[in-house]
């Protein structure tokens, strides 16, 4: 269950006609989980201006939309990982098209979810429960408030945002313990379920667009970046969409886990419709960026390649 509102664009500026006959025909895009939602509107709004068009677009995982078009089965890709993971690279031209963060998510109905929100987790603490796997139980974060077990949740697929908190933890994604979940609908349904869950989620997917709040059952786990065992007013932009997104632009939330988004086509793509389709993405189509809870990046003109 995919846990986004499909946002309606409907003014009468966002509508444009047609440029030529090549506004035509059918594309397939397929990828990260953490770009899709924003994928969802692009295509929603390039398909509404240019009804002689089809987009399917399916989610998948950074390595599959990759590989998907490597191989010829996609049209183009969407990828969150580090750009020097992309397999084949020779064979692929990529776009940065946004901008989003990982987040550590915990359940709402946590019974220590204040106490956790305050004194937030670090990174240690992280290492300990997603790597080394010696801290079990959520003593060891509460002081002995709460004894029960941790239930950690981790991605089962080779994806984006497991790829990015690995190397916040200085390790890769393969080297994360826990139950695998497969992609963020997966993580979400994990965390919802259990009420001493600890896992990861790309930003979309644990606040709502609509209501720039946590969607039922999600919250954020607040990361202690100074390690002085409490979350600092400079530490504290968690409380909505809004406050999250000027903290990854005012560079706050950092990097790795603030990471820029792209798409990929075939290095020598000559489809006009992908190239045009990929172009308004990268003009038109930044203005959407925003509105649909991501951070808009600085696209340079000779980025935007024909």
């Amino acid at each position: 269950m995919i846990l986004i509102n499909r946002l309606k664009f409907t003014q009468t500026g966002d509508r444009k006609k047609p440029e030529s006959n090549i506004v035509k025909g059918s594309i397939t895009v397929t990828g990260a989980f953490a770009l899709y939602p924003m994928m969802e509107v692009w295509s929603a709004v390039y398909q509404s201006e240019n009804p002689k068009v089809k987009i399917f677009l399916f989610p998948a995982s950074s390595t599959k939309g990759n590989m998907a078009v490597v191989n010829n089965q996609a049209d183009i890709g969407m990828f969150s990982k580090r750009i020097d993971l992309l397999m084949d690279s020779g064979l692929i031209t990529y776009y940065p098209v946004a901008q989003d963060a990982v987040f550590v998510s915990v359940n709402s109905k946590n019974p220590t979810l204040d106490l956790l929100t305050s004194r937030g987790i670090d990174k240690e603490m992280l290492a300990e429960i997603f790597v080394k796997a010696n801290e079990t139980n959520w003593s060891g974060l509460t002081s002995n408030v709460i004894e029960d077990n941790l239930f950690v949740f981790t991605r089962s697929d080779l994806c984006g945002a497991g790829e990015m908190f690995a190397g916040f933890l200085d390790v890769r994604q393969e080297d994360l313990r826990g139950i695998g979940v497969y992609g963020d609908p997966g993580m979400v349904r994990a965390i919802r379920g259990q009420k001493l869950a600890i896992g990861y989620n790309n930003l979309r997917y644990i606040y709502n667009n609509t209501t720039k709040m946590f969607y039922d059952d999600m919250a954020v786990m607040p990361i202690d970046f100074n390690g002085n065992g409490t979350i600092d007013n400079e530490e504290d932009f968690y409380e909505s969409l809004d406050t999250i997104t000027h903290a990854i632009k005012a560079g706050k939330y950092p990097y790795p886990l603030a990471r820029v988004l792209y798409i990929l086509l075939q290095k020598e793509e000559a489809n006009p419709l992908t190239l045009h389709f990929k172009n308004w993405v990268m003009t038109e189509g930044q203005k959407y960026v925003e509105r649909t809870g991501y951070v808009k990046i600085n696209i340079k003109n000779e980025q935007i390649k024909n």
